[in-house]
């Protein structure tokens, strides 16, 4: 994915230097196979200008870009469009660069896509996938990534706390007399802890309590990120005991033991609307 990040903005660094026109023609995401295929066939706007109105709508079409509308407005954006240079030695230069980048694009994507069918293919097979499959949201991506993430040795992490640390979501806390400071931790496997934080903000929208919780830290004015992240700190409790004891995570229960320990979060579940953001939903309703 990196890989990816790295020759998508390599190839929309040289589109700029000599045929901007191209970062609206081909969409967002220039990775994506509608925009390679479509530098590959005119990599420049002298080219693009020479095709026929009718090949352009059919490759369109056949790269799943059937809007009517977006259509028309990309017709008339290259009929509008004014080269920014017409020395030919550039084009040539920028031409060989920019479908050499594309061509990477396309083997990588295809590699992507093996890797996904494997991880998908030793998920299913793993011993614990029915305790992260069944975590709420977490989803045919997710799951895979937060098993990866802690393992098949139980006795890697002794309690939760341990996985707080290691995983740096749970906080540094520094006192020295009367002063007090508590950050982030920035040493720490970034990946996993973006993983726990992604699955975090994706329990919002599955789970009533974690989108109660959510909605809690946001109210007593915590910024959206340091939320997650707390809410990323008591999944890391439940998700522990579960792998712990080899239990599939239910929401019911979770929610039992709330109402038995007389969680302030109870009064908030019945406001919740999953699938929608908490903040957002009680500002509507009040």
């Amino acid at each position: 994915m990196d890989q990816r990040t790295g020759l998508t903005n390599r190839l929309k660094a040289l589109l700029k230097q000599y045929f901007p026109q191209a970062l609206d023609l081909c969409g967002e995401e220039l990775w994506r196979p509608l925009a390679t295929a479509l530098l590959l066939k005119w990599p420049t706007l002298q080219s693009l200008k020479k095709a026929r109105k009718e090949s352009l709508k059919q490759f369109y079409y056949l790269q799943g870009s059937r809007s009517q509308k977006l259509i028309d407005q990309r017709l008339e954006c290259i009929d509008q469009a004014v080269p920014l240079t017409d020395e030919l030695a550039l084009l040539q230069s920028y031409t060989l660069r920019v479908q050499l980048i594309c061509k990477e694009l396309q083997l990588l994507l295809k590699t992507l896509e093996q890797f996904d069918q494997q991880i998908a293919k030793v998920f299913e097979q793993h011993p614990d996938r029915e305790i992260f499959a069944a975590l709420p949201g977490a989803g045919p991506v997710l799951a895979p990534r937060l098993l990866a993430g802690m393992g098949s040795e139980r006795e890697r992490f002794a309690g939760p706390a341990n996985l707080q640390a290691f995983s740096g979501v749970a906080p540094v806390t520094k006192q020295s007399g009367g002063k007090r400071h508590v950050h982030r931790r920035y040493l720490c496997p970034k990946f996993l802890r973006q993983s726990f934080q992604e699955y975090a903000k994706e329990s919002i929208l599955h789970s009533r309590w974690a989108a109660a919780y959510y909605g809690q830290q946001r109210t007593k004015g915590c910024a959206h990120h340091t939320a997650v992240r707390a809410l990323a700190f008591k999944w890391q409790r439940i998700l522990w005991r579960c792998w712990q004891s080899r239990t599939v995570y239910k929401e019911a229960l979770y929610e039992a033991a709330l109402k038995k320990n007389k969680s302030p979060l109870v009064g908030l579940l019945d406001q919740i609307e999953l699938g929608k953001s908490p903040v957002k939903t009680r500002a509507k309703k009040s």
